[in-house]
C-alpha cells in the first residue's frame, strides 16, 4: 500500500512540473498533434482511454502494452489541394528475458504538391513552393508496478520523437518525447452492483522537448495533455458496442473534446462515428467502416474513415493493419499455456471417469445386493409353502 502512494505522489509531482512549466507556449507543426489510423480518425481522435491497436503510439503509448502480438499498419490519406499525408507503424512484444513490455516504431509523412509563388501584386515569381514535414516515433510501454511487487493494472508508455519541418527554403528538425498512463479495470462495483466493465482511464503528454529553428526564428512544439475513457459497454456472441470520450488541451488552442463509439458485428464487420468539438466555429463530425478477416493465423483489417471539412471538401483515409501472431516468447507462452490447459482438462476428464466407474460401481454393488435380498426373500416364500407339507405328511 506505501509503494503505491509513493507511486501515485512522484506521477502526481511530475505532471504538475510539466504543467506549470513556462515553456508551454504555441507552436507548430500540427502533424504533432493528430491520431493516426482511419480507425481512430473515424472515433473523432478519442483514442486516449481505448489504446488497443499498433497506432496507439501516436496518442497513447502506454497502450502499447495491451497489445500481445507483432503487429503493422499502414494508412494512405488523401487531402483536398493537392496534399498527401502516410502513417507507418509496427511493433514487437519483447521477452520476459529482457526489457518486457512492447516496442513499436511509427513514421510519419506529410507534404503539399509544389505550386507557383506570386508576389504582392498578383505577378509570378518564377519560384515553385513547397512544404513537408515528417516525424518518426520510437516508443516502449511496459507495467511499472511489477518492479515494485504490485499487481495493479497500470501500463505507461514514452515515445521518443524526431520531427523534421521543411517550408520552402528554411528546413528545421528537433528531438521530444510523449509520456503515456493508461489504467484498466476489468469491473467497477458500487453499492452491491455492477457500475462498468472493461473500463480504460487514459493520460498523454505530447510533445515536450526543444523548440524548432527556422531561419533566425525560434518556434515551440505544439505541447497538449489528452485526458480519456474507452469503455466497453456492450458484448454478446454477435455484438459489441465500444465508447469512447476524450479532453485536449493544446497550449496553443481551446480545449477540444471528443466522442467516439465504434459498434462491432461478430468481430468482423465494424461501423464507427465520431464528433470534435473545437471551441472554434467548425466542429468536426467523423464517420467510417472497417471489416476484419483472419487467414493463416494472421488478422488483417481493412479500415476507412471519411471527414468532411465544410467548404474545403473531404478528407479520405484507408488503413491496412496485420495482427502477425505472438512473438517468440509470447508464442511460448502461450504453448505451455496451452499445454497446461491440455492437461487440466485431461485431469478433469480423468475425474468425470473415476467419479463415473464409481457411480457404476456403486450402482452395481446395489443391483447385487437387491439381487441378494430377492433371492434370500424368494427362498424363505418357499421355505414357508414347504412347511405346510410337510405337516400333512407326517401322520
Amino acid at each position: 500500500m506505501k509503494k503505491t502512494i509513493l507511486f501515485w505522489v512522484l506521477i502526481t509531482v511530475f505532471l504538475i512540473s510539466i504543467l506549470s512549466a513556462e515553456v508551454w507556449e504555441t507552436g507548430v507543426p500540427s502533424l504533432m498533434m493528430d491520431s493516426y489510423g482511419a480507425r481512430e480518425m473515424a472515433l473523432g481522435d478519442t483514442f486516449v482511454g481505448i489504446a488497443d491497436d499498433i497506432n496507439t503510439i501516436t496518442v497513447n503509448p502506454a497502450g502499447l502494452n495491451t497489445l500481445n502480438s507483432i503487429e503493422g499498419s499502414v494508412m494512405y490519406m488523401m487531402y483536398p489541394l493537392e496534399m498527401s499525408f502516410m502513417h507507418l507503424a509496427g511493433g514487437y512484444p519483447l521477452p520476459e528475458s529482457a526489457l518486457n513490455g512492447y516496442a513499436a516504431i511509427s513514421l510519419t509523412m506529410f507534404s503539399v504538391a509544389e505550386f507557383e509563388e506570386y508576389d504582392l501584386i498578383g505577378n509570378k515569381t518564377g519560384k515553385n513552393l513547397s512544404a513537408s514535414d515528417f516525424l518518426v516515433n520510437i516508443g516502449y510501454a511496459n507495467n511499472p508496478l511489477k518492479f515494485l511487487g504490485l499487481k495493479q493494472n497500470l501500463n505507461t508508455g514514452i515515445n521518443l520523437k524526431l520531427v523534421n519541418s521543411k517550408i520552402v527554403e528554411d528546413s528545421s528538425s528537433a528531438f521530444a518525447f510523449d509520456i503515456g498512463f493508461l489504467y484498466r479495470m476489468d469491473m467497477i462495483s458500487w453499492g452491491g452492483g455492477k457500475l462498468a466493465d472493461n473500463l480504460g482511464i487514459g493520460l498523454s503528454i505530447e510533445n515536450l522537448g526543444i523548440t524548432l529553428n527556422y531561419g533566425n526564428e525560434d518556434t515551440a512544439l505544439p505541447r497538449n495533455m489528452r485526458i480519456g475513457t474507452g469503455y466497453l459497454g456492450y458484448k454478446d456472441n454477435q455484438h459489441s458496442v465500444l465508447a469512447g470520450f476524450d479532453i485536449n488541451m493544446p497550449n496553443d488552442s481551446d480545449m477540444i473534446s471528443s466522442i467516439g463509439i465504434e459498434y462491432s458485428f461478430i468481430e468482423m464487420i465494424f461501423g464507427r462515428i465520431g464528433y470534435k468539438i473545437t471551441g472554434l466555429e467548425v466542429d468536426h463530425f467523423s464517420c467510417g467502416i472497417g471489416g476484419k478477416y483472419s487467414i493463416a493465423g494472421k488478422q488483417a483489417s481493412l479500415d476507412y474513415a471519411l471527414i468532411p471539412l465544410s467548404n474545403f471538401g473531404m478528407i479520405n483515409s484507408f488503413s491496412l493493419s496485420i495482427v502477425f501472431g505472438p512473438g517468440e516468447e509470447k508464442e511460448k507462452k502461450v504453448e505451455i499455456e496451452e499445454e497446461k490447459a491440455k492437461v487440466v482438462e485431461e485431469k478433469v476428464e480423468e475425474e468425470k471417469v473415476e467419479v463415473e466407474t464409481e457411480n457404476i460401481e456403486t450402482e452395481t454393488a446395489e443391483t447385487e445386493m437387491g439381487t441378494e435380498e430377492t433371492e434370500m426373500e424368494t427362498e424363505e416364500t418357499e421355505a414357508e409353502i414347504e412347511e405346510p407339507k410337510t405337516e400333512v405328511e407326517e401322520p
